[in-house]
């Protein structure tokens, strides 16, 4: 319950009364799925209100709605927020002088190199 509200385990460690090094020994379970433990919270309230509603709750039937689009919009608003993101990495910029050479290359109209007389080709 403490690691659903976002607590330490070094806090919780003192609350129990005991160490940290024999909370980690003993709770080491709990410890590994403590980022889990407000998802797995809010599974056991959904839960609960779903068996209350099936029995006939006409308020659990309105929390469990209003949850489930709650949590909707909670994962639409992730998604949404993870859109314009990109996982490649911005093109490196040139710097002066090879921005330069690559005027130069591609120059043209007057500043062009010119063609070489016809009678120089065969």
């Amino acid at each position: 319950m403490l690691f659903a509200c976002g607590h330490k385990a070094v806090d919780i460690a003192k609350v129990l009364g005991i160490t940290k090094p024999t909370f980690y020994k003993h709770y080491f379970n709990e410890i590994t799925r403590a980022g889990h433990a407000p998802l797995m919270m809010r599974a056991r309230q959904l839960e609960r209100l779903n068996n209350a509603a099936e029995a006939g709750s006409v308020p659990a039937e309105k929390a469990l709605a209003g949850m489930i689009q709650a949590e909707q919009v909670r994962t639409m608003g992730e998604k949404i927020k993870e859109r314009g993101k990109s996982d490649a990495p911005p093109a490196q910029r040139l710097g002066k002088k090879e921005a330069a050479k690559e005027a130069a290359a591609s120059a043209s109209g007057k500043f062009a190199a010119r063609t070489p007389p016809p009678m120089l080709l065969n």
